[in-house]
């Protein structure tokens, strides 16, 4: 399948993905996954459930939306797993719906023709009679103290960002979707403990005011958890170098699972904010901390900055970068972080709106927005703010252009009520992009929402909710 560019609009071109028999293994050599490998084959499982959508029948329009991807080298090739919520996109005035969540299981291998699955299963997520536990850990037990002092872990100042490979990226990202899993079903383990403290370093501290392993161990145990448990889902993860390693934010979003004919539901929305060190070879959490979803004061409309927002640090080139034929390693890595970071320039209006209007090229557009002022206005309104999350993107298809590249992404607007307990579906689309590398790294060239829900929750008609800036 590739993506191609026809008056504007970008269609997908779909070649079969039948299951390689299992002879296709054979002469396969043990190797270590290189970052291309890594993006190839999270490729594939993207582009996998793109096409499970085109090709539904019997007038349900669902999308599988993936997340959480995790891939492992193995001898015959590689292995995966990851996370889908499956949603009926809102039709004949019907809100969408979450009609399944689970967990996939594959197994890859390379032929001369790339990467391509080899075994698959699927595994839906069940409830359990904790779901309704909180989805962020409690205080441990006083002892008869007074409150526990929060834990500050903070950020190092001093030195100069480390230089970040493509590969650093994809292990951090990796680190990342092992959350969900380990909080989750732990790994594939019975005991979800170790699995979940394993990803901190020894001294590592979640939520400022658990450190340490056993405390860690002992809080994951106290979440629901299982086999066959999905229920952290992780979406728009930008990374950044820094001093000691690198940090990072993602959106949180706990879906538990439909159940008896009920659809599933969103148990809490937010976001994370992380410090990562790499020890023994190996991305580690330093820090993690949970914000709950929340609205803030409407944006002001002050003048606009003199200078442009910092350019994103671009990821560290290890080679000559592809040309407009083809696209790097680095340049797949930096596409993703313009298109994670998308979500949350528009969700939190920062800088007035200009960190939003800063991800297009001067001449970019938006559904025909264009400029820098008339972008920056777009996030400003009622629903935005430092703690508000609501478009939640999925991993975008990218293919080379002569612009640079094109891709498709699948976003799903959720809204939350104040402090991310509850959410409802609001009205779910699709991105189609167009990228262009500038001298400050990849932007937007142009932006298109296709909105495919007929009507949002919010009471808004489809027409408008299709031209609002994002979702």
């Amino acid at each position: 399948m590739g993506i191609k560019l026809w008056s504007g609009v970008i269609t997908l071109e779909v070649v079969s993905l039948a299951l390689l028999p299992a002879t296709a293994q054979r002469g396969a050599a043990t190797a270590a996954l290189t970052a291309d490998d890594h993006l190839q084959i999270q490729q594939l499982v993207v582009r996998l459930s793109h096409e499970m959508d085109a090709g539904a029948r019997g007038g349900v329009v669902s999308r599988h939306f993936a997340s959480n991807v995790i891939i492992r080298p193995s001898a015959q090739g590689a292995t995966g797993t990851h996370y889908e919520a499956v949603f009926a996109v809102g039709q004949n005035g019907q809100q969408s719906t979450i009609t399944q969540t689970g967990r996939y299981e594959d197994t890859y291998v390379k032929t001369g023709g790339g990467w391509q699955i080899q075994t698959r299963e699927f595994h839906p997520s069940i409830t359990t009679p904790e779901a309704d536990k909180a989805a962020v850990p409690q205080a441990p037990a006083a002892g008869g103290g007074g409150p526990q002092s929060p834990i500050v872990v903070a950020h190092e100042r001093s030195g100069a960002p480390a230089a970040l490979t493509a590969l650093d990226y994809l292990e951090i990202q990796q680190l990342i979707a092992s959350y969900g899993h380990a909080l989750d079903n732990g790994l594939a383990q019975a005991d979800n403990g170790p699995a979940y403290a394993g990803l901190f370093t020894p001294d590592g501290v979640a939520f400022r005011r658990l450190r340490g392993v056993e405390p860690l161990a002992a809080i994951a145990r106290a979440q629901p958890h299982g086999p066959r448990y999905a229920r952290h889902f992780l979406t728009n993860v930008t990374i950044a170098p820094s001093p000691e390693g690198a940090t990072g934010e993602q959106y949180l979003v706990v879906v538990d699972p439909p159940e008896g004919g009920r659809p599933g539901r969103l148990f809490l929305g937010g976001h994370y904010e992380d410090i990562y060190v790499k020890a023994d070879g190996r991305w580690r959490y330093k820090s993690r901390t949970l914000f709950n979803a929340n609205l803030g004061a409407e944006a002001t409309t002050t003048a606009p900055p003199s200078e442009p927002m910092p350019a994103a640090v671009r990821v560290a080139t290890t080679g000559p970068r592809g040309g407009a034929a083809e696209l790097s390693s680095d340049d797949h890595v930096e596409i993703q972080q313009l298109v994670a970071r998308y979500a949350f320039a528009l969700d939190t209006a920062d800088a007035n709106g200009y960190t939003y209007a800063d991800l297009f090229t001067p001449d970019g557009t938006f559904n025909g927005t264009k400029g820098r002022d008339a972008l920056a206005a777009l996030p400003r309104g009622p629903r935005r703010g430092p703690l508000n999350v609501r478009n939640y993107g999925g991993i975008a298809l990218l293919q080379p252009a002569p612009e640079g590249a094109t891709g498709i992404q699948y976003a799903q607007a959720m809204d939350f009520e104040p402090g991310g307990r509850t959410g409802v579906l609001d009205h779910f689309g699709h991105y189609e992009d167009v990228y262009a590398r500038t001298p400050q790294g990849w932007r937007f060239k142009s932006r298109r929402f296709v909105n495919e829900s007929q009507v949002a929750l919010k009471g808004q008609p489809a027409a408008s909710a299709a031209t609002a800036p994002g979702l």
